[in-house]
Order: C-alpha cells, then structure tokens, then sequence
C-alpha cells in the first residue's frame, strides 16, 4: 500500500497526541488532522447532525483552488439535499460509507452530482458515521479532490478498521460538551423544522401534486431512471414533467433549479406554510 498505513510510526505519533489532550474540546481538529494524514484526503471535515436541528461544523479543511461553490450554502440548508444527512437519518451503527455506495442510482451520473456535488471539486469522499447521545450521529468526511486518485480498496480497509477507535474519541467529546439551553434548542429546532417546511412546500404555489413530488426527487439527486422507478411510471413520462416543472419555474436546467432552491430556501425559513418561491425576489 502506497502512502501512511495504520502501522506507520507517524499514525502512532497522532495518537498519542489524541490521547494525551487535556482538553476534550480540541478532538475534532486534531482527530481530523491525523485522519487526514492516513487517508490522504485533501479536504476533511467534522459536523454533528441531528433529526430535527441544524447540523453544527465542528472542524473544515476543506478550501481548495477546484472548489467553485459556497459551502456556507450546505450549512444554511443544502445539507437537507446531502445523500450522507439522509444516512444519518436510520444510523444506528459506526459505518464507514464510500460516496458510490449510498445512492440508490449511480452517484457520478447523477444530476444531484453534476449540479452541486461537482462544483465542491471534490472527486471522492469517505463519511465515518457514529452515533452519540440526544440522537446526534457525527460525521467525518474525508475527500479528495478532482486532481487526487480515488481511495483504494486497501486505504478503505485500513480506514474501516479503526472505526472503533474513531467512535470512542467522538463520543468522548461529545459527552464533555454542554448541552443547549432550552431557548437555544427551541430555536435551532424551529430553523430546521421551517427549512424542511420550506422545502416541502417549494413550487406549490405553480406546480401540481405530481411535479412536486417529481421535484423533490430531483432535488435530492435522483435522475431520470430512479425518480421513474420511485413513483413506478414510465421515464419518458417523468421527462414531460420535468419538462414542464423547467417551463413554469423558468429555468431551463437542473442547476438552476438546486440554485432556485437555494435562494428560495434563504427566504422560506419564517413563511410558514407559503411556497418560498412566492416571497423570492431575485
């Protein structure tokens, strides 16, 4: 295996440190960072998800010159779309997952990949998932970008065996952290649920039942094939819908439609239950 395994004599240096800190709060950075030097990852990230707030960012090195996006855009509600969000939806498990094996259809052919996931110039991605405590699972993404080689079988493997090492650090963390007070939970609560409202309710004012649920599908990246084996009817019939769903949001392309979402949502947090589109004013 070429590059750092877990029998290098550095790997073990970073344990140390992990192992060695005074203060719990300083795991996630320097958890990512040494995950980083095993994996060769080019960007890593820590975030905490929850089923019914805001995901919180713990840690992100992931600036890069192939990155064309704003990630600030996840945090405000694109994460709501993220394949790895669903997953921590149903996690009850520590998993590694590989970004080729958690959609239903083929990731790198999918619209969900072409319009937003590309544009993060990230090439390949590795997710540890871990559950913790108050229904929280934190997520560790280790990716690489368009000019890196994709993570081999082997690097996976050595990857995956120190899952429960990377278990036991998080949930060290998190239980050394101070929970929100109830006017914070409250609030945070209320965000997401007005997001998820926000994104039920987008288009309703000028689609019909139909293209609505066509959108959803859309949106979360499922192309043609998959949305027609979802709602069990014909691909060439979800591609007249779409055709009309483009012609009344006046886009003409799935990008434009994940950028209408977006922009959308940015208003749709507080509008209850009105289509976000009928207070968007680009």
């Amino acid at each position: 295996m070429h590059g750092p395994t877990i029998q290098t004599a550095e790997w073990y240096r970073y344990l140390s440190d992990l192992y060695g800190l005074n203060d719990s709060k300083e795991i996630p950075q320097k958890l990512a960072v040494a995950l980083q030097y095993l994996s060769r990852g080019d960007s890593v990230l820590v975030m905490v998800y929850f089923p019914h707030k805001r995901p919180v960012l713990l840690y992100a090195d992931i600036d890069h010159n192939n990155r064309k996006n704003n990630f600030d855009e996840y945090l405000q509600g694109f994460y709501l779309l993220d394949p790895f969000y669903q997953m921590t939806l149903t996690c009850k498990d520590v998993t590694l997952s590989h970004l080729k094996d958690i959609c239903e259809n083929k990731f790198y052919d999918s619209e969900y990949y072409e319009s937003w996931y590309k544009q993060s110039g990230l090439k390949d991605e590795l997710n540890y998932l871990i559950p913790l405590e108050q229904d929280a699972v934190a997520a560790i993404s280790l990716s690489r970008n368009m000019d890196n080689s994709f993570f081999s079988p082997e690097k996976i493997t050595q990857l995956d065996i120190i899952k429960p090492l990377i278990s036991t650090l998080m949930k060290k963390y998190w239980d050394s952290q101070n929970p929100l007070t109830v006017e914070e939970e409250n609030r945070e609560q209320g965000l997401h649920g007005a997001l998820c409202k926000a994104m039920e309710n987008f288009g309703r004012s000028c689609l019909t039942d139909r293209e609505m649920e066509i959108t959803q599908y859309l949106l979360r990246g499922y192309g043609i094939k998959a949305t027609a084996m979802k709602l069990d009817i014909a691909p060439s019939t979800i591609k007249v819908h779409r055709k009309n769903i483009y012609r009344k949001l006046d886009i003409t392309s799935h990008s434009e439609l994940f950028t209408l979402f977006i922009d959308a949502l940015s208003v749709g947090s507080g509008i209850g239950d009105d289509d976000p589109l009928l207070h968007y004013n680009p």
